[in-house]
């Protein structure tokens, strides 16, 4: 029996690119990264977008708006999602 090839990015649709490109391409901003990752990814963003009106939709917990203000000065619409994986599997309220 054969293994099977190993999938690679096409297969996928994925494409790798750099975060300056990332940003300047983007409409919308996710921001899933681990809180003491933040603030570095968040000043590397600020900078690649300085006057771009993008959306930042972030997964952080615990961070508050001001928080984001600081890098963007509040021009940048900010979502906040929250994934609750008790709900996902019928054990949330």
């Amino acid at each position: 029996m054969k293994p099977e090839p190993q999938k690679n990015e096409k297969d996928f649709g994925i494409t790798a690119t750099s975060l300056e490109n990332l940003v300047k391409k983007s409409h919308i901003i996710i921001l899933a990264v681990r809180p003491n990752q933040a603030d570095q990814v968040l000043k590397e963003i600020a900078h690649l977008n300085p006057d771009d009106q993008k959306m930042i939709a972030t997964l952080l917990a615990g961070v508050k708006l001001s928080y984001y203000h600081r890098y963007f000065g509040g021009k940048n619409p900010l979502v906040r999602v929250m994934p609750n994986i008790a709900s996902a599997v019928g054990e949330g309220m």
